[in-house]
């Protein structure tokens, strides 16, 4: 499809992380990657009935909301987490990573110095990583080749949490305030076998632009997920229209991949949504009708303490993922 929508689309801003664990998911956030814990809420019964029939929820579903973010950092994405009453299963169970669905929230490192220092810190509140600090090698716009340092934590509810470092002589992959070791988070991820039908939505219904495209060759158990050593998988970035952070990662394993037997959506726990703010979210929905995307509810007004009152709606990409969109007078 040739020619950009009319319309904008922003960075990523906001992912939503279902847990059944409060305590765990504030340990690893607040506690670990320095996010301001900065709103708690229960569900009132409208608003819940609301978001209920937005994501296609059972009525009955109770969960208070909590909210992460930086506010030094408003370009940052913030994190959304609902802790169910009633959660379902992990969308990764056991960390698989061949599964489709959430994978990761991801967030920028200075460099080695400090990320020995969160890896030391996450040790000291109970928070392990699956391989220490690994490296991927990528490469630069002019095509020289660099490794980039990265960690996996072990988030709750079998997400990954990512710490990733650059050489200095390149940007961080998001902004990091002054004094300290980590940014806010930079990107998040998923995994999508046959990716071209997701990319495709995200280019051409929300005007994104696929800045990396690349196979990357496992090394084995050791680079951190867990992949058997050979194991080729595409790796995509895509960034909305002249940003420099708030991407997303796609893990394409083709073949080799498998299909989730769980949902991928609210209730099951992880990482199951991304939200994304538009300045007319009606334009979205009809470009996004045009290319036979799914909408699953709204557009509903809604309101709340952090993004003030809102039109949304959610989608699901053809891989069945969650997407909202949100348009609101901040924007």
């Amino acid at each position: 499809m040739s020619g950009k929508p009319r319309y904008r689309v922003g960075s990523l801003l906001m992912v939503t992380h279902v847990t059944a664990d409060a305590a765990a998911t504030r340990n690893f956030y607040r506690d670990m990657m320095a996010m301001a814990d900065v709103s708690e809420r229960a569900m009132t019964a409208d608003m819940r009935a609301r978001q209920s029939a937005l994501w296609g929820l059972d009525p009955g579903t109770r969960w208070i909301e909590q909210l992460y973010e930086r506010p030094a950092l408003p370009q940052v994405a913030k994190v959304r987490v609902l802790v169910m009453d009633r959660a379902g299963p992990a969308v990764r169970p056991g960390m698989e990573v061949l599964l489709e669905g959430g994978l990761s929230v991801g967030f920028a490192v200075r460099n080695r110095p400090e990320m020995e220092q969160c890896v030391a810190r996450g040790e000291a509140l109970g928070i392990g990583t699956t391989a220490g600090i690994t490296t991927i090698g990528l490469r630069r716009p002019d095509g020289s080749p660099y490794d980039a340092l990265e960690t996996h934590f072990k988030a709750p509810d079998e997400v990954y949490g990512l710490g990733v470092g650059r050489p200095e002589d390149l940007p961080p992959v998001g902004p990091i305030e002054a004094g300290r070791m980590i940014g806010g988070p930079a990107y998040s991820a998923q995994v999508v076998n046959h990716a071209d039908a997701d990319v495709a939505f995200y280019r051409d219904v929300l005007g994104f632009e696929l800045r990396r495209d690349v196979d990357l060759v496992s090394s084995g158990p050791a680079g951190g997920l867990g992949l058997a050593a050979g194991t080729v998988m595409r790796f995509l970035q895509l960034y909305a229209a002249g940003s420099d952070t708030g991407y997303l990662v796609m893990l394409d394993f083709r073949d080799h991949g498998r299909p989730n037997p769980v949902s991928v959506r609210p209730p099951s726990r992880g990482v199951v949504i991304w939200t994304f703010p538009t300045d007319d979210l009606d334009a979205v929905l009809a470009r996004a009708g045009e290319h036979g995307i799914v909408t699953l509810g709204g557009p509903v007004a809604l309101e709340s303490a952090w993004l003030g009152p809102h039109r949304v709606a959610a989608v699901l990409t053809p891989h069945g993922f969650l997407v909202e969109l949100l348009e609101t007078a901040a924007f």
